[in-house]
């Protein structure tokens, strides 16, 4: 409200900081959205003036244009930006998404396309050529290049996981094998190394190789969590409930504010106790160390689930949709509530979008049976 002091405190900072650059580049979107226009439009041209002849500056501007829908000025900018700096990396990924929100993945890619050789063989320029490739389905193109993206940094472990989710799609198990190989030898000390691996194993169901690669990784670092985190996972898989449980228990002695840690135990204390108390608790100690992890929201609606709530189950399943609305695991949550208010059109629209974004294993088996139900 108008009225409120945290707004006169904003207001008073920002007015008596007009020529303060980081002050109206955080002031620009937020009066965009909450003050009134011509309040907005002054923060805004202080940016624009404060912007002028700056490379860094302007680019930032752009991403400012883009954030409140004003993508012809988001572009103007940008295009500024990379007249005085041809590398501006902010610009051109900039460039990259309106091209995307214009005319799809095709446009984007073409987009890189007409930049100079250097700056396409820039990592993070590569790396939004490959998740655009995916996006179009050329998947094959995708992982040859994914494939040439981790041959130029064979100790960067994101550039593995890049390439191992692109094995997923279509018949490439050889391929991924060839990744997982790679990947060990040449990070034998590295913790994340052996994880990213057990993790590839896991979703494919190998649960033994997966087993062995977490255990790899406490090996090398005995208080890593994702390492203890994917044997949780393991243990649950297999029925291992009070293992598991264990497990998040000592997660939450070496970091006692590890949020999937406690969502974890609230959903297995709501499974195997029904003490209905104690996994609220641990939900909402989740959901304050990571209030836009979709998936605490998710936990603390199947709690309510359980317990036959079922308005406050789907209340909060469809705050997590509002932080993942593309998450199928969350789409699929959103219309089990529905279903279970009585809500059969809505409970469809949900399920069906929660299948055609991939929803696999368990739940894609009950969201087909509720389906079918429906």
């Amino acid at each position: 409200g108008k009225k409120s002091k945290t707004t006169q405190m904003i207001a008073s900072i920002v007015d008596s900081l007009p020529n303060h650059y980081r002050t109206m580049l955080v002031a620009a979107p937020i009066y965009h959205m909450f003050a009134p226009p011509e309040d907005a439009s002054r923060i805004l041209g202080n940016l624009n003036r404060l912007s002028i002849n700056n490379s860094v500056r302007l680019a930032n501007l752009g991403k400012v244009y883009q954030q409140i829908d004003s993508l012809n000025l988001a572009e103007k900018n940008y295009r500024e930006a990379i007249k005085t700096d041809k590398a501006n990396l902010t610009a051109i990924l900039g460039l990259v998404s309106l091209a995307l929100t214009t005319g799809g993945p095709q446009q984007a890619l073409q987009f890189i396309e007409s930049l100079d050789e250097n700056i396409r063989n820039m990592p993070d320029i590569m790396k939004e050529k490959i998740n655009l490739l995916k996006e179009s389905g050329e998947y094959e193109k995708a992982l040859a290049l994914a494939k040439e993206f981790l041959g130029r940094g064979v100790h960067d472990i994101e550039r593995y996981r890049l390439a191992l989710d692109l094995t997923l799609t279509g018949d490439n198990s050889q391929e991924a094998e060839n990744i997982i190989k790679t990947c060990l030898d040449d990070n034998p000390d590295n913790a994340d190394a052996f994880v990213l691996c057990g993790r590839y194993h896991f979703l494919t169901g190998k649960i033994a190789l997966a087993d062995k690669e977490a255990d790899g990784a406490l090996a090398i670092n005995s208080e890593y969590i994702d390492g203890y985190m994917l044997k949780a996972e393991i243990d649950t898989l297999q029925g291992k409930r009070k293992e598991a449980e264990a497990i998040y228990e000592k997660v939450l002695q070496i970091d006692k504010d590890f949020g999937p840690a406690r969502g974890a135990l609230a959903w297995l204390i709501a499974d195997r106790m029904g003490d209905y108390q104690l996994a609220t608790n641990y939900a909402m100690a989740a959901l304050a160390a990571e209030p836009l992890n979709p998936m605490n929201y998710i936990t603390l609606g199947y709690i309510y689930y359980r317990q036959a709530k079922f308005t406050h189950a789907r209340g909060n399943f469809e705050k997590g949709l509002k932080h993942a609305p593309e998450n199928p695991v969350v789409n699929y949550y959103v219309g089990l509530g529905y279903w279970k208010e009585g809500k059969p059109d809505k409970a469809r629209e949900f399920l069906q979008k929660a299948l055609a974004l991939g929803l696999s294993g368990k739940l894609r088996t009950e969201a087909e049976a509720t389906m079918n139900k429906l």
